[in-house]
C-alpha cells in the first residue's frame, strides 16, 4: 500500500559502521519501525534541539576504528536538506554527524574517530545554548540564553532529569551522553533529585553504587531500593 509519508522520502547513501547499522536494525525491529524512519527521527531531533557538538570534518577510511559501508536510507527531503545545510555550515560530513547521533541514541560507545573535541571547545564564544522550550518554566530564575553547557552542566542535568519529558530527556542524552548523566546520578543524584525521580533514573541506567545523601529518606517515600 502506498504510504504518503514514504512518497516524500528520498533515497540517500551514508557511510555507517557495522556496529551502528546492526544495532539500528535490531532497534527498528523491536519498535516495529525500520532503519530509515529511526534515522530520520534522530536527525529530526537534532535539528529541533541543536545540541552544541564539535565533530571532526571527516573520517579517513584507512584510519577509522571500524570499517564503514554504504547504507541506503529513505529520509524526508526536509530533514536531509536542513541536515546538509547544518553540516556544511559546521564543516563536517553528514555521515559523521549521523553516525555520532545514532551512537548516542542507541547508547553505543563513541569511537575515537568521532569523539567531539575537548569539552571546552563545544560551546560558542558566548557560551549560550538552546534548551527545549518545554524546560523554560523550570529555569525561571535564570536567563536560558545565558546558560552554559559546561559551567551549568549540573543545573541542566538536575532540572531536565527532574522535570523534563521524553523530548527533553532525548536532548539531554544527545548533549551530554549516557556516561556524563550516569556520573551525575552517582555523585549528586540522591541529593539533588526527588527520591522517586532518582530511583527511576538509577534503575533505568543500571546504577548500583552512588554517593548517599546525608539526610534520611522517609519510609514509603520512594520505590523499594
Amino acid at each position: 500500500m502506498d504510504d504518503p509519508k514514504h512518497r516524500e522520502a528520498e533515497l540517500h547513501t551514508l557511510y555507517l559502521s557495522n556496529t551502528v547499522w546492526g544495532e539500528l536494525k535490531r532497534r527498528a525491529v523491536m519498535e516495529g519501525s525500520d532503519a530509515s524512519k529511526l534515522t530520520d527521527y534522530v536527525l529530526g531531533a537534532f535539528l529541533k534541539y541543536r545540541p552544541a557538538i564539535k565533530l571532526p570534518p571527516r573520517r579517513p577510511r584507512g584510519k577509522t576504528v571500524e570499517k564503514l559501508k554504504r547504507r541506503n536510507l529513505h529520509l524526508r527531503k526536509g530533514t536531509w536538506e536542513h541536515v546538509a545545510m547544518d553540516a556544511q555550515e559546521k564543516n563536517y560530513s553528514i555521515s559523521v554527524l549521523t553516525e555520532f547521533l545514532l551512537r548516542n541514541y542507541l547508547k553505543l560507545e563513541i569511537s575515537p574517530d568521532l569523539r567531539p573535541r575537548s569539552p571546552a571547545t563545544r560551546l560558542s564564544a558566548g557560551g549560550s545554548i538552546q534548551i527545549p522550550s518545554g524546560l523554560w518554566p523550570h529555569f525561571q530564575e535564570y536567563d536560558p540564553a545565558l546558560l552554559n553547557l559546561e559551567r551549568d552542566a549540573d543545573l541542566l542535568l538536575q532540572r531536565t532529569l527532574q522535570f523534563g519529558d521524553w523530548h527533553a530527556a532525548s536532548w539531554l542524552f544527545m548533549t551530554y551522553g549516557k556516561q556524563r548523566i550516569r556520573a551525575f546520578l552517582r555523585q549528586r543524584g540522591e541529593r539533588w533529585l526527588s527520591p522517586v525521580t532518582f530511583n527511576y533514573w538509577r534503575r533505568l541506567l543500571g546504577i548500583k553504587k552512588w554517593q548517599a545523601s546525608p539526610f534520611p529518606t522517609a519510609k514509603g517515600e520512594l520505590w523499594k531500593r
